[in-house]
């Protein structure tokens, strides 16, 4: 899938992205002990990065030994499970005050897709335990940001998107009250260093690409930022040039969600 940057003049954007003399007047909490959801591969594992260079003590779930030796040799505390079970979400999200929760794709051999079961597992675990601060990474195309992609690129994303959405809407109706959550909406993901030019915003019809580290850190600043709460923003890449909608761009690129 190949998108582009298609900001408007009215780009509405948060100035959280890249000023760090701001992120600091705006935290409002102080939240050390974070339970990454995904946190062993993609925008998860380089977020897991990210917090604990940052010195809060990171928490995850893993379904494979692999991946718990390479995140315990990052430091990172795990536990064995799956994200489709409440059960082994709860145990691993215990004794944090913070949660952030990068689930996507289709897993095990049935294909299941833990895009909604898993998510609406860490939102359910998250209002049971009390942990009040949760990031939901989702994708753009959810919700009111549909009309940001063309019929073709939203029918080919279609799957992952409808259960996405459908965790987008359970956390916002139904835990709006207890917890203090902010979904963020990646473009294209793509896989190189963090460029450090990504922004946030709150235009439903952004689009573009953006790398997986560059969201990670979007992802680290909202967690302690009062701006972003009760907000689903849109996380694009200006600098990243496409040649989708735009011929003053560059060759188009293939990212995935």
């Amino acid at each position: 899938l190949s998108m582009a940057y298609n900001l408007s003049e009215d780009e509405k954007r948060l100035n959280i992205a890249n000023d760090d003399g701001d992120l600091k007047e705006q935290v409002t909490g102080d939240f050390k002990k974070i339970f990454v959801a995904g946190g062993s591969k993609g925008v998860g594992r380089e977020l897991v990065s990210q917090l604990i260079a940052s010195g809060c003590t990171v928490k995850c779930l893993v379904r494979s030994e692999e991946s718990a030796a390479d995140l315990k040799a990052e430091g990172a505390i795990c536990t064995m499970g799956d994200a489709f079970s409440y059960k082994d979400v709860e145990e691993a999200m215990d004794d944090c005050d913070a949660c952030v929760t990068t689930l996507g794709g289709a897993t095990g051999p049935d294909g299941k897709r833990v895009d909604y079961k898993g998510n609406s597992n860490v939102i359910e675990a998250a209002g049971i335990l009390g942990v009040k601060r949760l990031v939901l990474v989702t994708s753009v195309g959810c919700g009111d940001s549909k009309g940001a992609l063309s019929d073709e690129a939203y029918s080919s994303l279609e799957a992952a998107l409808v259960e996405k959405d459908k965790a987008e809407k359970m956390l916002v109706k139904f835990y709006s009250i207890t917890t203090d959550w902010t979904i963020v909406r990646p473009g294209g993901l793509m896989t190189a260093p963090a460029t450090g030019k990504a922004i946030l915003t709150t235009d439903t019809t952004a689009l573009g690409a953006i790398n997986r580290a560059d969201v990670a850190s979007l992802v680290t600043k909202c967690i302690n930022n009062k701006e972003t709460i009760k907000k689903t923003l849109s996380a694009i890449d200006p600098s990243i040039e496409t040649a989708f909608g735009n011929g003053n761009f560059g060759e188009a690129q293939k990212f995935d969600v």
